[in-house]
């Protein structure tokens, strides 16, 4: 998908790969954000010094991070350095570095990440809300999974999601900028090219049922300097003709910082 935004020579463009957490073994959640984290530290070529600098030195930025339902890569780059911004690209995808001394600091440090946001009014909240609503379905969980998952997971269990679940046909790639279709197309043939179909296969999660009933839960934090406050439940599915008139309700009702919500409580 593009759209051609000429009023300055830049580029930016999005690679969505369906999957993410919803990949993840129920057992072993956080394999898809390790994932993202350790094919930004260096690919077989380069150094994660090298990677940044190689970057850097085009004046580009790539972010590569694990959604819930996709794994996505965010590139910006200036429209002359588009093909040699797609190279890096190409790298990070298909010839990872692997570094196991590199894995296992990243390890630590989720481990370090999840344990300090189980203290976060914000990131207690989001995780009691998400627990309430999605119950036992994988959606349940944070992207970052547990301690005790992390420390499970080895450096193969990485390899092998990306090796069984990086498919081309879960992909989509979205391009704004000065660019024309036919030069857009171009570009990413040398992906296009590279990347090999495979069969990926879903678990079926079965939600549970909408709540009914209003109810109000309380988590009391000792201390906390600030209240958190969640309110919604199960709704429309993306595939509902109604789902963007919602988003739209949503949005008027509290889904931004003008909302009527918010707006009643300052």
């Amino acid at each position: 998908y593009g759209a051609k935004h000429d009023e300055l020579p830049m580029i930016s463009l999005g690679i969505n790969i369906k999957g993410g957490m919803l990949l993840d073994d129920p057992n072993q959640i956080g394999v898809a954000n390790l994932v993202t984290d350790i094919m930004m530290e260096g690919t077989a070529n380069k150094t994660p010094a090298d990677l940044e600098e190689a970057i850097e030195a085009l004046g580009s930025s790539i972010n590569m991070f694990t959604g819930k339902q996709a794994i996505n890569i965010e590139v910006s780059t200036l429209k002359r350095n588009l093909e040699p911004t797609l190279d890096l690209v190409e790298e990070i995808l298909f010839e990872p570095r692997w570094d196991t001394n590199e894995f296992e600091r990243i390890k630590r440090e989720t481990i370090e990440d999840i344990k300090r946001r189980a203290a976060v009014p914000s990131s207690i909240a989001s995780n009691v809300f998400n627990k309430l609503n999605y119950g036992h379905h994988i959606l349940g969980n944070s992207t970052l999974g547990t301690v005790a998952s992390i420390e499970s997971i080895v450096i193969e269990d990485v390899k092998s999601f990306v090796n069984s679940n990086f498919a081309p046909h879960l992909s989509t790639i979205s391009i704004v900028g000065d660019i024309s279709r036919s030069d857009a197309i171009k570009a990413f043939k040398g992906i296009v090219s590279r990347w090999e179909e495979k069969e990926v296969t879903f678990s079926e999660y079965e939600l549970p049922a909408p709540n009914k009933e209003g109810k109000a839960y309380f988590v009391d934090v000792p201390g906390a300097k600030q209240s958190e406050i969640r309110i919604g439940y199960l709704s429309l599915p993306r595939t509902d003709p109604d789902f963007y008139a919602n988003t739209i309700m949503n949005m008027k009702l509290g889904g931004n910082f003008s909302g009527d919500v918010n707006l009643s409580l300052i």
